[in-house]
């Protein structure tokens, strides 16, 4: 709610570039930006907007929901109209914060607990599919092999192990949630 607050003294051109609506996000999101009087610009794409792309899509825009593309400071200093980066994620490390600074720029980012939780699966499914070798388990049974005796030997079980966890923030306390 805050954010469309910050644009109501805009004249509210918004670019959301995540891929696409459906999803995590309300398939009606544009509905909700016209009912407050912004034009959501989306991302036709299907991958992260380039330096050059996202240049050109700033342009006449106020606000920017953003993803993984980078704000360099080539970006920030193209984009006269934009006042706000509200980043769509945890962190705004891809975001040149001296650029926005003296650009007079807020940059914000999206303190949703879910994330931090997402991400920690995320990390616990990685850890867990080298622990029981899943991709190369999977291209050995695709491959037409199928040795238990084999496959078994190569495996190993997580209960036994101590697993280090280096940065104990919100992701960090999930993880070790999720290994407890």
């Amino acid at each position: 709610m805050q954010f469309y607050i910050s644009l109501a003294a805009m004249e509210k051109k918004c670019l959301f570039t995540f891929f696409k609506l459906g999803g995590r996000w309300p398939s009606d999101l544009s509905k909700i930006f016209e009912s407050h009087g912004i034009e959501l610009k989306t991302n036709p794409l299907g991958r992260w907007y380039t330096e050059d792309e996202l240049i050109q899509e700033l342009k006449g825009v106020d606000a920017v929901l953003a993803g993984g593309e980078r704000y360099t400071s080539r970006v920030i200093e193209s984009a006269q109209k934009l006042r706000i980066i509200a980043r769509i994620g945890v962190g705004y490390d891809n975001v040149d914060l001296a650029a926005a600074t003296r650009r007079g720029i807020y940059v914000t980012w999206t303190p949703i607990p879910e994330l931090a939780k997402a991400v920690a699966e995320e990390t616990f499914a990685l850890i867990l599919s080298v622990l029981r070798r899943v991709p190369q388990m999977d291209r050995h049974v695709r491959e037409g092999g199928y040795d238990v005796e084999g496959m078994a030997s190569n495996i190993f079980d997580a209960y036994p192990l101590t697993i280090g966890i280096i940065g104990l923030g919100r992701i960090g306390v999930e993880v070790a949630k999720d290994l407890k």
